[in-house]
């Protein structure tokens, strides 16, 4: 997008950088800052986007009852409890996919601290071996502290379940609520660091592959009541199985395995182990149990399969219990990686524990507590049904992975309106509080030391409030409609782009039910050219589409992934389907023209045009040497940096003005400012420019919104004297 480079290199500074992406960039490059923050805060800040783990149907189902006040089966004829789309705050989706390998290879190579392609260790461990340990995988490699420091918090709650102690019952995490719980932890995040933390019995050991971590947990001689990690482990479950609303939610592990017998992991130690320690934790068998073993080994060859089976089979052959490849009373669970073989012995590893997987359990609980059922009980479900259902909806191309802040599922309504019902999932809020409330420290943090993007500077407090006004409304669902329904107001004269329709009868701040419209996905280029619909007229309608939204309307949906975009057949060529109005942004009347100058001034290659435009939207601040920035500016039109394939040069440049020399940019940099409501313009025009690459690899959106300008110059005001210096403007560039 050449024409817009005038935008990031002179006047909207930064304007492609996402805004939280931007501000740890920012403190991570400041070793000063580095020095005086600990490392661990910022890789806290570092994973703040990552996407949840998914909820169930069943779960969905139990939201819509609760907030609709209504048994589901009321509610809908039908209920596809199936998502068929995600919606996350996370999920940016570009076009331009043949650049991620660009400079593969450069640089200083592979970062420290990195996993290699192997498996190897990530991080070194802290201290010796441990006694006894856990294991903790994450649903994401991204997601491992946060995993980490989850899964702390429940074994801790459960730990002081088992210990019973009465007197500490308030203060402990299993008495807490959710929100409770995290404004503690948000208050630890706060603290000043006077008080040195005491070190918690159960702690991060080390990470052993990318996703996988284990903890430290003291041993029998150095804590005689401390439960064993196999019996806090099945507690855990049983408090995500029975719920409750102290029940803490689990959000990033995926799986956590006990390992209450630790040894060095190589075959000889693993044999003098399990020797020592199996026929005691058999002790208490009935004769003739079943066991049989789990192995998992990571990155290590020392300990195979086969190895194991063999030392268990030595050791417990004595014993009055028998090897049972099914129904096994009794699960031996190995775990093999480079710094450590643990193992333990389980009972209910497949009911309970569901092979320890912390997931997988939850939602299976979330189903046998769920009693709606929209199939007669005589009557079997139909299989080819459903296997059809799913066709429609890839050929739809709305199904999407649902890993996110809330999902959306089909329905339809008992007088047969078809529905896409929007549902959020359970504790967002809390969430959204946790982490935000870490980026109001950063943003204090930025301005004290005065950090700006590229030598512009930004007041960061103004831009996070900004933020977090937009990002609070994205979760109150009442707040989304009425974006839809003012966007769905603004282009209804507009016949090759639409939105859904808000259904207010099953409208709730955490439910959200809009009119279904079906279309292809917008990134399924196949299917787009199967179907006949014009990839280049479709970039160029949703160009002119965000041409209207800020110049004309002067309120955008600030969020244009694919995730969001779709397609039919209602318009020649193909009708633009705007899905999800969670993040709308309003821009001042100001703003509005201001955007569309500098896209005329691109245009006209007029650079004081541009930097009156630029002034108008507040990008420079007070005492700012005007000339200086026009120089620089000029100079930018004048080598083609800042160009667009409808901007109109006046003629060839001569030599003398070739070397004219014009103030460096970087010496006009420190004039400059991004406004808070511009971050937001920057999503916008970031997303576009990747769905519009993919659309069509020669989009430009100066090129494809210029017709469309002067239309807008008018409706705006502009006279004769305008259409005048236009047609003048050409005929001396022809």
């Amino acid at each position: 997008m050449q024409g817009f480079s005038i935008v990031n290199k002179a006047a909207w500074v930064g304007l492609k950088i996402q805004l939280p992406e931007l501000a740890i960039d920012a403190i991570v490059k400041r070793s000063d800052l580095c020095r005086h923050h600990s490392r661990r805060y910022i890789e806290e800040l570092k994973t703040l986007q990552d996407e949840v783990p998914p909820f169930s149907g069943a779960r969905a189902l139990k939201i819509i009852e609760s907030e609709l006040g209504k048994p589901a089966s009321e509610l809908f004829e039908e209920f596809d409890d199936k998502p068929m789309a995600a919606a996350s705050l996370g999920q940016v989706e570009s076009g331009a996919k043949g650049k991620a390998g660009k400079g593969k290879g450069k640089g200083k190579g592979k970062r420290k601290g990195k996993a290699n392609d192997k498996g190897a260790p990530c991080k070194r461990p802290r201290g010796p071996m441990p006694t006894r340990s856990m294991l903790i995988t994450s649903h994401t490699p991204s997601q491992c502290s946060k995993a980490t420091r989850e899964a702390i918090r429940l074994l801790e709650a459960a730990s002081e379940s088992l210990r019973q102690v009465p007197e500490a019952k308030e203060d402990t995490p299993a008495a807490r609520s959710a929100g409770e719980s995290l404004e503690a932890e948000l208050q630890a995040l706060r603290g000043d660091g006077s008080a040195k933390p005491q070190k918690r019995p159960l702690h991060f050991y080390c990470e052993v592959s990318r996703g996988v971590a284990l903890l430290s947990y003291p041993g029998e001689e150095e804590d005689l009541n401390a439960p064993s990690p196999s019996e806090l482990v099945q507690r855990v479950f049983v408090q995500q199985r029975d719920g409750g609303q102290d029940a803490q939610a689990a959000r990033f592990v995926c799986r956590m395995a006990p390992l209450d017998y630790v040894c060095a992991p190589h075959l000889k130690n693993f044999q003098a182990a399990a020797a020592a320690v199996l026929p005691g934790a058999f002790a208490k068998a009935r004769d003739g149990a079943g066991w049989y073993f789990a192995f998992h080994s990571r990155a290590m060859g020392t300990i195979k399969r086969d190895e194991a089976m063999s030392v268990l089979k030595q050791v417990l052959g004595p014993l009055p219990v028998e090897l049972s490849v099914s129904d096994a009373e009794y699960m031996v669970v190995i775990e093999v990686n480079p710094v450590l073989c643990g193992f333990s012995v389980l009972q209910d590893y497949e009911h309970l524990l569901h092979e320890c997987n912390l997931q997988k359990a939850c939602e299976v609980y979330e189903n046998k507590a769920c009693d709606c059922d929209f199939e007669s009980e005589d009557e079997p479900e139909d299989e080819d049904e459903d296997d059809e259902d799913d066709e429609e909806d890839e050929k739809d191309g709305t199904r999407t992975e649902d890993k996110a802040e809330a999902q959306v599922h089909r329905a339809r309504t008992k007088d047969g309106k078809e529905l896409a019902i929007k549902i959020q999932r359970d504790k967002l809020k809390e969430m959204y509080d946790l982490d935000l409330a870490q980026f109001d420290k950063i943003a204090v943090m930025l301005d004290k030391y005065k950090i700006g993007v590229e030598g512009a500077s930004q007041v960061w407090v103004d831009m996070f409030e900004d933020a977090k006004v937009i990002l609070y409304r994205e979760i109150d669902y009442l707040a989304e409609a009425e974006n839809t329904r003012r966007w769905t107001e603004n282009f209804k004269e507009v016949k090759w782009v639409t939105s859904p329709e808000v259904v207010d009868e099953f409208t709730t701040s955490k439910v959200l039910a809009l009119t279904f419209i079906a279309g292809t996905k917008i990134s399924d280029l196949k299917k787009l050219e199967s179907q006949g619909f014009d990839r280049t007229l479709l970039a160029k309608n949703l160009a002119q589409a965000y041409l209207l939204q800020f110049c004309k309307f002067g309120f955008f949906n600030t969020d244009p992934h694919p995730g969001n975009l779709a397609v039919d057949d209602k318009y020649p060529g193909g009708r633009l389907i705007f899905y999800d109005f969670g993040q709308a942004c309003e821009l001042t009347d100001g703003q509005a023209d201001g955007i569309l100058q500098v896209i005329q001034s691109i245009v006209d290659f007029e650079a004081k045009d541009c930097v009156k435009a630029m002034d108008s939207l507040g990008c420079l601040k007070e005492g700012t040497d005007f000339k200086a920035v026009e120089g620089v500016v000029q100079k930018n039109f004048e080598t083609g940096k800042v160009k667009s394939k409808r901007s109109k040069r006046k003629r060839e440049l001569t030599e003398e003005e070739q070397q004219k020399k014009a103030p460096k940019q970087s010496e006009v940099m420190k004039y400059f400012q991004l406004p808070p409501a511009l971050a937001f313009v920057s999503r916008a025009i970031t997303q576009m420019q990747g769905v519009g690459v993919m659309l069509d690899e020669d989009y430009e959106f100066i090129d494809f919104v210029a017709d469309k300008v002067p239309e807008l110059q008018v409706e705006r005001g502009a006279g004769i004297s305008y259409i005048a210096g236009q047609l003048f403007k050409n005929w001396v560039r022809a």
